[in-house]
């Protein structure tokens, strides 16, 4: 199983709660307490584990906060990513040609080496994949 399989199941687990007490409300399926017990304790323990396992969102609001969590890591990446073109634009004309060779080759490798050290610490992943 994988992050997305987990987070659709646990989905699931929510659209399923939803309904059944939909169905008890309006009378139309009653089910004992033993057997609602049961299967609240049983997608309790799979919400869990999927939630320590793969860190999915197992509410609405950890849903939403993702959601804004993702719009606020592309934007500010954006911020980012004009703030550092702005910067060599103002500055590029004075620097000498071996150092506009050596941060053209450099600036890519760093940025990679410091999204691979992001990616390996942090494990929510805002940033889509």
């Amino acid at each position: 199983m994988n992050k997305d399989q987990a987070q659709a199941r646990a989905d699931q687990i929510r659209a399923f709660r939803s309904e059944l007490a939909a169905l008890q409300r309006d009378g139309v399926l009653s089910l004992g307490d033993a057997a609602r017990d049961a299967v609240q304790q049983y997608h309790s323990g799979l919400l869990r584990r999927y939630a320590t396992e793969f860190d999915v969102d197992t509410s609405l609001d950890q849903k939403q906060l993702s959601w804004g969590m993702r719009l606020a890591s592309l934007f500010g990446a954006l911020a980012l990513s004009a703030a550092v073109f702005l910067f060599f634009y103002r500055f590029w004309g004075g620097f000498g040609t071996p150092l506009q060779v050596g941060l053209l080759v450099a600036a890519p490798l760093l940025a990679t080496l410091g999204v691979e050290y992001a990616a390996r610490r942090e494990r929510s992943l805002y940033l889509p994949h």
